[in-house]
């Protein structure tokens, strides 16, 4: 199946209705319980005024009706996780992944590396630089919008709250710093546009070792 007809009204308000059903159904059965006393009771709620009442009352609790209950939610359940599987094969097969990289590349002072643009939909898997020193920032603008605007010390002082965000000096196989910086980040969605540039901050020219951009493009 193809993405255009997981994204059509038709495939969607099918996989809406299953849900709504398996959404009815696990109410219908958890309204069941028992008093004090063991007895089956049935919770009942309703909306008077804006606020929602709730209050118990005995009730013949019908054991066969709850088994359709269960068969129903469960077949809704198998056919809900067809319909996502589906729609997540037909998304993973429209996306086209893209590399870009720049070796030794040479940027003077305050001037900007453009590292990527791209127009569509898709998703960064990861952004990575090396520098030779820590005098750079990364700017990320996302449907035309900056997103992230940040030095690498800046980095350094969030990444920590985030899995998405690296910045650390490199260090060789024997756990000796190598004089170069890295920077890294992952997992950026875009809807219409992306652009990743890198500025050189420091007042001399420098040459980045390596850069490069993981991502991935829909429907190309």
């Amino acid at each position: 199946m193809s993405l255009a007809e997981n994204l059509s009204p038709e495939f969607m308000k099918e996989l809406l209705e299953s849900f709504e059903t398996i959404s009815n159904a696990l109410q219908n059965m958890t309204r069941a319980g028992f008093d004090d006393n063991s007895r089956f009771r049935v919770r009942a709620e309703y909306v008077d005024d804006g606020y929602i009442r709730v209050r118990d009352t005995s009730a013949t609790i019908d054991i066969l009706e709850m088994l359709r209950e269960f068969s129903w939610t469960f077949y809704n359940l198998a056919e809900s996780n067809k319909l996502l599987n589906d729609l997540v094969g037909a998304v993973g097969g429209a996306l086209s992944g893209k590399f870009t990289e720049f070796e030794d590349q040479p940027v003077g002072a305050g001037e900007w590396l453009n590292v990527l643009q791209y127009t569509g939909t898709g998703q960064v898997d990861e952004f990575f630089i090396l520098s030779p020193n820590t005098n750079f920032r990364v700017q990320v603008t996302v449907d035309g919008a900056v997103a992230f605007d940040k030095t690498y010390d800046e980095i350094r002082e969030v990444q920590q709250n985030s899995r998405d965000l690296s910045a650390f000096a490199e260090l060789d196989e024997n756990g000796d710093p190598t004089g170069y910086y890295v920077a890294s980040m992952r997992n950026i969605p875009y809807a219409v546009s992306i652009q990743i540039r890198v500025q050189n901050t420091g007042t001399a020219s420098i040459t980045l070792p390596n850069v490069f951009v993981k991502y991935k493009t829909l429907g190309e």
